[in-house]
């Protein structure tokens, strides 16, 4: 392939559509074209991620050493495969296998890495576009992984494996919605950038955390541990209504009778009530609104959600918090890890609830949690 060949390639694939044209020079000089008339192995997981690959032509299929099926991730031209790689210096997650008549044009990741340090404007859509495509394939695995988790279920009878690995699946979710959301309002932020990428972090943390208790559990660790340390109820109310508004835009309106300092693992609790909160999204529809109410007294902790949804009926009100029990949509755990984290403080769950009028979930906790 010639130069011309090559830049007329690199012209309708973004983000290289940002370089310099000395950095275009290079990269065509240094990629390498391949046809493939037969299937082959592109890279093996867990191996040094050395090159990323441009699909021009044919399908690219992904598997993962959790799965036994192979699954197209890239059947459509100027495609990217690897940036997340690539940018993270992170080994291949997978392994990649390209179908006959397949033509990529892989680029040396090392040239890559430069570009990322000296061209701001290619950087800057690199690291939006890796994000974009990253959390496209988490989701694909999630989809994939609850099927096979429900199929067990099905033909298996519950057990607690599978009860905790769909839990953890269920809240995978969250983040990577936000990841989505933030991604996509980045070139339009000025100011609020900083705080914007500390949230785009913050959830592939979370999706990080998960992936570990994913790994935790599997190795037989089937209980919620709770990492104690002093936070002002204030601030975890205004960082969970923080989160569901970085994905929601049902209104939140927030009352907190007298601040305190709250002895909890924050991230769990966040993760409760996040729970709570998309549980009441879903309730409300388009024209709902949820009130959140927060205080305490000399012994206890209360915060209180209410939602002007559908509301339940006394059968609903009885299995909400089981496994698996479900009347919004999804696989019926966001209650049930609500339940489990609260009983993991020392803490209680109220509940009440008129059809078609609403549902209010209170939160006890007492004022010291060891």
């Amino acid at each position: 392939m010639d130069e011309a060949q090559c830049r007329n390639i690199l012209c309708k694939v973004t983000p290289f559509t940002y370089l310099s044209n000395k950095s275009l020079n290079v990269l065509c000089t240094q990629g390498q074209l391949c046809d493939y008339s037969s299937t082959q192995v592109m890279f093996l997981e867990s191996t040094p991620c050395d090159t990323l690959a441009i699909v021009l032509a044919g399908n690219v299929r992904v598997w993962k050493t959790l799965f036994t099926e192979s699954h197209i991730i890239a059947d459509a031209a100027f495609q990217v495969i690897g940036m997340y790689s690539t940018w993270m210096k992170l080994p291949w997650s997978a392994t990649f296998v390209c179908d006959p008549h397949s033509k990529l044009f892989f680029i040396p990741t090392k040239l890559v890495r430069g570009f990322l340090k000296d061209e701001r404007a290619f950087a800057e859509h690199f690291f939006l576009l890796s994000l974009q495509t990253e959390k496209k394939y988490l989701i694909k695995l999630y989809d994939l992984l609850s099927q096979q988790m429900h199929a067990n279920i099905m033909y298996n009878n519950v057990n607690y494996l599978n009860t905790l690995f769909l839990t953890v699946l269920h809240d995978m979710r969250a983040p990577l919605s936000r990841i989505a959301c933030s991604v996509q309002l980045l070139p339009k932020m000025g100011k609020e950038s900083e705080e914007k990428i500390k949230r785009v972090l913050q959830a592939v943390n979370e999706v990080a955390y998960f992936s570990q208790q994913l790994l935790d559990f599997s190795k037989g660790k089937h209980t919620i541990s709770v990492s104690i340390s002093p936070v002002l109820l204030s601030v975890i109310i205004k960082s969970v209504v923080n989160k569901f508004h970085d994905v929601y835009d049902t209104p939140c309106h927030i009352t907190i009778v007298e601040d305190c300092m709250f002895m909890v693992d924050r991230f769990q609790i966040e993760r409760a009530l996040l729970n709570i909160l998309d549980n009441a999204h879903k309730a409300c529809k388009e024209k709902g609104q949820i009130i959140i109410w927060a205080g305490h007294d000399k012994q206890q902790i209360k915060i209180e959600i209410q939602d002007t949804g559908m509301g339940m009926i006394e059968t609903e009100k009885k299995k909400v918090f089981q496994a698996f029990y479900s009347r919004l949509g999804g696989h019926g755990l966001g209650l049930f890890s609500v339940k489990n984290i609260v009983d993991a403080h020392g803490g209680s769950i109220q509940l009440s609830s008129i059809p078609k009028k609403g549902t209010t979930i209170t939160l006890i906790f007492p004022k010291t949690t060891t």
